[in-house]
């Protein structure tokens, strides 16, 4: 799991400056600049930019207003943009407009498009809008297409309206145009909205279109439509349940609810309880979710916050 790190930041509020030194050393004359927020470090972190200036980025010289962010490295976390202009992308030079943001390598992590244009994808060259997005190493990671188009997915040609890939250049997802009939580990299913792969070009995830049972490790579910899950090897990882059901864990037989996974070898994982339950001998009052290792050893149960 990981760990969640709260730094604390040092606010000062500037009314303007007649110059203003950046992180990357630029300074800035005439710029009238507020709200300043610092690192721990006592690197700038944050700064609100009243009337459009141009600044120096990884990306070339971008005219900015509004919010500039740093990363504690002095690398440009994100910019609001003036107006819309033409930025050097690992997608190549694109007319972008509201923002630009970048990874703590300096590398392009995030644009909008101001209009729809033609950009380089794995797919090959697809027309773009909106949003893009790459990873650090500058392979692209999402866009969204202006026109649902027909691509070579690991599950055959699909028509689709957004498209990301891993960092490797593997299809990971896709959104779409319609309903569609697929083979997966879990035999014919009707999905929509979205499919995911795992790098090795087996389905991760999907929406289905309709609610249905499925055969699971712990038997056969009447599952929602809202995701179903597997591992690379096609073994199911989890389901979101329909309806409460009592199935055998482990500890005993328990009603569940909401979500249930397992482990690869098909030993159940996690199960939520919305009602009082005693597994091992210790008794849970409201929701919690349950856990096991893959030997079926008990690892407890986390209290789970419910809304109405």
């Amino acid at each position: 799991m990981k760990k969640l790190y709260i730094i604390p930041l040092l606010l000062l509020t500037v009314g303007s400056l007649e110059a203003l030194t950046l992180p990357s050393g630029q300074k800035i004359d005439d710029a009238v600049a507020e709200v300043f927020l610092y690192h721990e470090s006592g690197a700038i972190r944050e700064c609100k930019i009243l009337s459009p200036t141009l600044i120096e980025t990884p990306d070339g010289r971008l005219k900015v207003k509004g919010y500039l962010v740093w990363h504690e490295n002095g690398t440009l976390v994100k910019a609001d943009l003036a107006e819309p202009q033409t930025a050097r992308t690992p997608s190549g030079a694109l007319l972008v407009s509201y923002f630009f943001a970048w990874h703590p390598n300096g590398a392009a992590r995030q644009t909008y498009l101001d209009h729809p244009q033609e950009i380089n994808t794995p797919a090959g060259r697809l027309t773009a809008r909106e949003k893009v997005l790459w990873h650090e190493n500058g392979k692209l990671e999402w866009c969204k297409l202006d026109k649902p188009v027909s691509v070579k997915t690991p599950s055959g040609k699909l028509d689709v309206s957004s498209l990301g890939w891993y960092d490797t250049g593997e299809l990971s997802v896709c959104f779409l145009k319609g309903r569609i009939s697929l083979d997966t580990p879990s035999g014919a299913l009707k999905v929509k909205e979205f499919l995911m792969w795992h790098r090795n070009g087996s389905i991760s995830q999907c929406s289905l279109a309709d609610l249905r049972e499925i055969d699971t490790p712990s038997g056969r579910f009447k599952v929602m439509r809202e995701y179903v899950w597997w591992y690379e090897s096609g073994a199911m990882e989890a389901v979101n349940l329909r309806e409460p059901i009592s199935i055998d864990t482990p500890s005993g037989t328990l009603k569940v609810e909401e979500h249930v996974s397992w482990h690869e070898n098909g030993a159940l994982k996690t199960c939520v309880s919305m009602d009082n339950a005693t597994v091992n001998g210790k008794t849970f009052n409201g929701a919690f979710e349950f856990s096991w290792d893959v030997n079926g050893r008990f690892l407890g149960g986390k209290a789970l916050t419910v809304e109405h």
